[in-house]
């Protein structure tokens, strides 16, 4: 496998999984990994990766979601929890010996790096905002639909899903696609044209992603306060009810 095997033995299945937490050798978070609870012998995979920022994160990524740029070469620590157990190992990242790079050349492409997977996981969080709403921008077109009174709201729901659409091209075209995976193809330092994109990313995505805030809070809560006005609701369907127990269905 690409990485880091972390094999372990769990001796009778535990509700809580056992979780890996792997610093530098002084001590600073580099990712935390879960394993599986089950009995036996397991064997977990650390893909030489540093965790994300938590601020680009959903409430339901996997490990593989967190994973931001590879690591430098060096020493780290890694520490299995398991209930009372903790365990630690010493462990060596190396470069690969057919590589040919020197230590400030390796520092300036993992910061660009970093830069362009931090770049990345934030433009998916906001394309991924963009569908969300305009989703519910299409819920809320079908529920006016046939409604002549509304015809304001039609023009309003199909404004916002016109900006949403603009802010899709334009994040889209912020950074090229498989740029960090483009940096670290190479032990060489970034190129200038690499840099330059990057430099132009942290332009250009935090004020899409500004515009995209104000749609969030602003205009889509506004108006969702006036179909709510207008009384134009999602219909929650019929109750669910619940039948009589047949007869006989019962010790008494």
């Amino acid at each position: 496998p690409n990485g880091a095997r972390l094999r372990y033995w769990v001796g009778e299945y535990a509700t809580e999984p056992p979780t890996f937490r792997i610093t530098t050798a002084d001590g600073a978070p580099v990712r935390t990994l879960e394993g599986s609870g089950d009995a036996g012998l397991h064997e977990l995979v650390w893909d030489l990766r540093e965790a994300l920022p938590t601020e680009v994160l959903t409430e339901d990524a996997s490990s593989d979601d967190e994973a931001g740029a590879l690591v430098l070469p060096g020493s780290y620590l890694v520490i299995m929890e398991h209930g009372e157990v903790l365990a630690e190992r010493n462990l060596t990242v190396r470069l690969d010996p057919r590589a040919e790079a020197n230590a400030a050349d390796l520092a300036l492409r993992h910061a660009a790096a970093r830069g362009a997977a931090v770049l990345d996981a934030t433009r998916t969080a906001a394309q991924e905002a963009v569908d969300r709403i305009d989703e519910q921008l299409a819920e809320a077109l079908d529920l006016l639909e046939g409604n002549e009174g509304e015809a304001g709201l039609v023009d309003e729901a199909e404004s916002l899903r016109a900006d949403l659409d603009s802010l899709r091209e334009e994040l889209s075209e912020a950074l090229p696609g498989r740029m960090l995976r483009g940096i670290e193809s190479t032990s060489e330092a970034p190129t200038s044209d690499a840099m330059w994109h990057i430099d132009r990313g942290w332009v250009r995505i935090p004020a899409l992603v500004d515009r995209l805030n104000r749609i969030i809070t602003e205009a889509v809560p506004a108006f969702h306060r006036r179909l709510d006005q207008a009384g134009v609701r999602p219909d929650p369907g019929t109750p669910v009810q619940v039948p009589p127990r047949p007869p006989g269905d019962s010790r008494e």
